[in-house]
């Protein structure tokens, strides 16, 4: 018998059996830190590289875990006042369409049963990027109770100087913080001046039931 063949040779007619056992490849741990390393070039560099490779890896799980708490963190309007202690959070949804982002100016006028609100800027910042696909919470101080929220009038600037103006808005939902009171406003559609029906500005009714069961 060899290696790769078992030879049997016998007499008479019978079945017969053979395996093959390979020994382990025992680590005597005893001896192998007494190795010289010079002697091993590619076993150091393989582990060094896996070390650095790790290490790197950490840094960008790292990266992308502080993006995503800046992403879902609530910001400040920069036009709340000190006085104003009424508050309302308003979460500003993205559409998934292709080029659904922008990085235009956004205003918005808040209207209720009992008046509106002025006008408030909510350009994304690098925490609150208006992206494909981003959800955006902002807190709007009001020096008093809206009432029952009516309608939204939401507008950008088109962009200005940049080439990426046009904007699809998914939805706006609107949350009272002292009486958790919620509304959504839906658009599902662009404000661009080339995609759509070419409006950059539109005023969007409270969704009713209904309509939320249907969105």
């Amino acid at each position: 018998s060899t290696s790769r063949a078992t030879i049997c040779l016998c007499t008479h007619l019978t079945s017969f059996g053979a395996e093959l056992f390979t020994p382990p490849n025992m680590i005597d741990f005893r001896t192998v830190f007494n190795k010289n390393v010079g002697e091993n070039p590619y076993v150091l560099c393989t582990i060094i590289g896996l070390v650095v490779i790790y290490l790197g890896m950490i840094f960008l799980a790292r990266r992308a875990d502080q993006k995503d708490v800046l992403k879902w963190s609530v910001t400040a309007l920069s036009d709340n006042r000190l006085i104003d202690s009424y508050h309302y959070e308003i979460t500003v949804y993205t559409g998934m369409r292709k080029g659904a982002g922008t990085k235009s100016n956004i205003f918005f006028i808040l209207h209720g049963d009992d008046g509106k609100n002025s006008t408030f800027h909510i350009f994304g910042l690098m925490s609150q990027e208006f992206s494909r696909g981003s959800v955006n919470q902002f807190l709007m101080s009001e020096m008093r109770d809206l009432g029952g929220l009516t309608s939204l009038q939401i507008w950008h600037d088109n962009g200005e100087e940049n080439m990426d103006g046009s904007w699809y808005l998914n939805r706006v939902h609107v949350r009272d913080l002292q009486t958790n009171e919620r509304s959504y406003f839906i658009c599902d559609d662009w404000l661009a001046v080339n995609l759509g029906d070419g409006q950059i500005k539109r005023t969007l009714p409270v969704a009713t039931e209904k309509e939320m069961v249907q969105f």
